[in-house]
């Protein structure tokens, strides 16, 4: 049988592991022949992606293309060659929960993914939340793809008694506005309490902590254990209006400027897709006055840094303790895919985590209120005990849970049954 042919679109992006993770192994799985096109370059990729596009059997967006604004504003612009497409679109998705930045929200992405009319949607989240989230998608189709892990990145170069620290972390705090202040709570806790419980550790959690995919094996390489929750949030929303009320809440008791009338509507044509609007030149445009934008933005209208750090007690209160019917986020990331290859042991808050790890098993599972601390500390600095886990995790997703056993996967579930019918 013919290979099936791939246009695959991704956005590039050095510091998202995930998404090169990703990107790697769909062009490395050889009974797949892909095509890619990095989307901002546009002079080159758009018109390559109309001549191909007719000569293709599948069109795969990678998470890339719709994880921040940068990304949508990008991926408008092939709109109306997408559109002109004979076979199936199918998109992955990333950050999947509720952010007040214009371009990330998931409303836009889902007014996207309609516009588009994409066949199939790949989720990281637990099918039973994802379906909810994605209803008002009647016609598409939502399959469960989570992360996993790149074992050829994500190895262990050192042995634990090579190993500096007990635990580490590079990460970035959660903001007030998810509702959900768990991550913060144990990045908080270790930070404050490690050296009580006599354990070394570098936990940093700022904008800064990012260090790139290989920066980030080496600091794992350099760490006995690392800690961590579920990704996600228990409140979230397709339609984004919590969030957008908090944004205002928050702005007002800030006292902080409302956006000019003018620029919200600019934001509004870049990130919601107009039919009317030639969004290449709009581009082009953009990039013409992005900084002077930006600028704009930060000195005089910005209202999202403030709100992210806004008092989470007062913004959970007031917006999540009596909310009705929350739809669940939670899902595995794959940090702790990257921390299993590089045989890190995890401290993780209890949780699903897709159903695929278990506690004592494949991590050392953390009450939330920290009631067990005595517990995991003790079962953490008995090294058989550490070793023993770290291993038998290591080995139990080597064979079950590897980006090449996920790509096989998605062409066994998702691409066969539609390659038959084409």
């Amino acid at each position: 049988m013919k290979k099936p042919r791939l246009l695959l679109l991704y956005c590039s992006d050095k510091f998202d592991s995930y998404a090169v993770d990703w990107f790697d192994a769909f062009n490395e799985a050889d009974y797949l022949d892909c095509v890619s096109y990095d989307l901002y370059d546009l002079s080159n990729s758009l018109p390559a992606v109309k001549r191909n596009i007719k000569e293709v059997d599948f069109i795969v967006a990678l998470h890339s293309t719709n994880t921040n604004p940068s990304n949508i504003r990008t991926l408008m612009a092939y709109v109306p060659a997408l559109k002109k497409r004979k076979v199936p679109f199918i998109s992955f998705i990333g950050n999947e929960y509720n952010i007040p930045f214009n371009g990330c929200r998931l409303s836009e992405k889902i007014d996207l993914f309609k516009v588009l009319k994409a066949e199939v949607i790949c989720t990281q989240l637990k099918l039973e939340s994802a379906q909810l989230l994605y209803k008002e998608l009647k016609d598409t189709k939502i399959v469960e793809y989570p992360h996993a892990l790149n074992e050829k990145v994500f190895i262990a170069m050192k042995k634990p008694e090579e190993r500096k620290l007990d635990l580490g972390i590079k990460t970035t705090r959660y903001g007030s506005y998810l509702g959900d202040n768990e991550r913060n709570a144990i990045l908080d806790f270790f930070k404050d309490n490690s050296e009580k419980y006599g354990l070394t550790a570098s936990i940093e959690n700022n904008d800064n902590s990012k260090v790139g995919r290989q920066g980030w094996v080496d600091f794992l390489n350099d760490c006995k254990g690392t800690i961590g929750n579920e990704s996600g949030t228990n409140y979230t929303e397709a339609d984004d209006h919590t969030v957008i009320e908090i944004m205002q809440y928050a702005a007002k008791k800030l006292h902080l400027k409302k956006q000019p009338w003018w620029f919200s509507k600019f934001e509004d044509m870049l990130y919601h897709y107009k039919p009317y609007v030639n969004y290449n030149a709009l581009l082009k445009l953009y990039h013409v006055f992005n900084t002077k934008l930006y600028l704009i933005r930060l000195s005089q209208f910005n209202i999202y840094a403030p709100i992210a750090s806004y008092n989470p007690d007062e913004i959970f209160d007031v917006f999540f303790r009596k909310y009705k019917n929350p739809i669940s986020t939670r899902c595995i990331s794959s940090r702790h895919f990257d921390a299993i290859g590089t045989k890190t042991c995890q401290i993780l808050f209890n949780g699903d985590y897709n159903y695929i790890l278990k506690p004592d098993q494949h991590y050392l599972m953390l009450n939330k209120d920290f009631s067990n601390i005595n517990e995991v500390v003790q079962k953490f600095r008995d090294d058989s005990f550490r070793n023993n886990l770290t291993e038998n995790a290591h080995s139990f997703v080597l064979q079950n849970h590897t980006y090449k056993a996920r790509i096989k996967d998605f062409y066994d579930n998702v691409i066969l049954p539609r390659y038959k019918l084409n």
